[in-house]
């Protein structure tokens, strides 16, 4: 059974936990928001976004922000980078991308 569904399964509800991705000290844990409403719940957020210029999308000006702290190419760095991790799906912000991996193999993007 997938952590996801685990979650779902013991009832948990929408909102912030706690997190230890490796399992041992909790030095590392942190915390996050996680969905446990769409597609069967256990979602949790690592990025929080919006758009530099959302009346002109289609416009080299527009761009997401804020970005994870991933390697990126030069021109992107006016974008700001986070790695504060967001605590509701309004707020905008970053997991550090190299903890992504950590947390599961499967994106939600709302």
């Amino acid at each position: 059974m997938s952590s996801r569904k685990a979650l779902k399964k013991f009832g948990r509800k929408t909102g912030i936990y706690w997190l230890d991705v490796d399992s041992g000290s909790y030095d590392n844990a942190f915390q996050a928001f996680c969905d446990m409403d769409t597609d069967t719940g256990g979602w949790t957020l690592v990025w929080s976004y919006t758009f530099t210029n959302y009346r002109e999308f289609t416009s080299v000006s527009n761009a997401v922000t804020p970005r994870p702290n991933w390697p990126i190419t030069a021109d992107s760095d006016l974008v700001p980078v986070s790695n504060q991790i967001p605590r509701t799906e309004s707020e905008l912000g970053a997991l550090e991308f190299q903890q992504w991996k950590d947390i599961g193999t499967e994106f939600l993007m709302k």
